[in-house]
């Protein structure tokens, strides 16, 4: 297999990734982004009929740009955006049946794993914590001698705390100030330990947006690097609607302007809680690692 494509299907956004794959390692050589806000068309457990037709589309429009880049295999998955509701086996036969994709829904620790070994596919190192922010979870993985150690799964992210506390398209000082509370009651709720990392290594979405609007503000030479002071510079803006922050903002990731907020909060009540003072950003993330297993499984001849 040469080429192989991946559809993530998150809680705000849907992506498609091409990958070239040679000696067992993978060049990402296109990418196509959908935002379709599936966490925002779940009513009383269930995905809307408007969600699913949502969800049908855009992945209808991704499997257009599939085809045409004739890639030999494709797989899809799903996170936080159908792991919780409670017509997900109708969802999935539904879009198999329209679009013949199979959906495989994966759980938040092995969400945590493949986010782990897809950054061990760029970044080499022994010790530290992986942070992945996502719609709908946050997935934290600490690791040692480069084998993860512990999982710290929290059933909120950017989108859920928007729907949850924002009154208006940017959150008041109040709102921002309820999102990192919940943040760190379920930090703490979740583990009890004194973890500290001086680095964190950043995943998904969120903190590659983080990193950018960083450095189009002129905080950082690098978007793959910023700090602790470089993020509650940038959520300050927010809270106090600062001009050229929101420009920033609309200029850099302005299909993320209602829900960077709940991302740059739960990253800075992350890094206090870690004691982080950085963030190393990796290109690299869970649909690398979901395609590295399965293609490590198929070499094996295992389901």
């Amino acid at each position: 297999m040469n080429t192989c494509g991946v559809i993530d299907i998150g809680a705000n956004t849907i992506r498609l990734n091409i990958y070239r794959i040679a000696d067992g390692r993978l060049e990402d050589i296109f990418s196509k982004k959908s935002v379709a806000g599936l966490r925002s068309y779940v009513e009383n457990g269930e995905l809307s009929k408007r969600g699913i037709k949502k969800l049908e589309m855009v992945l209808g429009n991704l499997l257009k740009i599939y085809e045409l880049l004739k890639t030999e295999r494709l797989y899809a998955f799903a996170t936080a955006s159908l792991r919780n509701i409670s017509n997900q086996k109708d969802v999935i036969d539904y879009i198999k049946k329209k679009l013949d994709i199979e959906i495989e829904v994966i759980g938040q620790e092995m969400e945590a794993t493949f986010g782990f070994q897809g950054i061990s596919n760029e970044l080499r190192k022994d010790k530290g914590i992986t942070v992945d922010i996502g719609g709908g979870s946050v997935e934290i993985v600490r690791f040692e001698d480069g084998k993860p150690k512990g999982f710290l799964n929290l059933d909120e992210g950017s989108l859920s705390l928007y729907s949850k506390f924002s009154s208006e398209i940017l959150p008041t000082e109040e709102e921002i100030k309820k999102m990192r509370d919940l943040i760190e009651r379920k930090l703490v709720e979740a583990y009890d330990g004194d973890v500290k990392s001086k680095k964190l290594i950043g995943i998904g979405g969120t903190i590659r947006a983080a990193g950018n609007i960083i450095y189009e503000l002129g905080l950082s030479d690098n978007t793959k690097r910023f700090t602790y002071e470089n993020v509650k510079y940038l959520l300050r803006g927010i809270r106090k609607r600062d001009k050229e922050v929101i420009k920033v903002i609309l200029q850099v990731v302005p299909e993320r302007i209602h829900t960077i907020s709940g991302g740059v909060a739960t990253l800075r009540t992350v890094m206090e809680h870690f004691s982080s003072e950085e963030v190393l950003v990796s290109s690299f993330g869970i649909r690398e690692g979901f395609l590295l297993d399965k293609l490590r499984r198929e070499k094996g001849g295992k389901d």
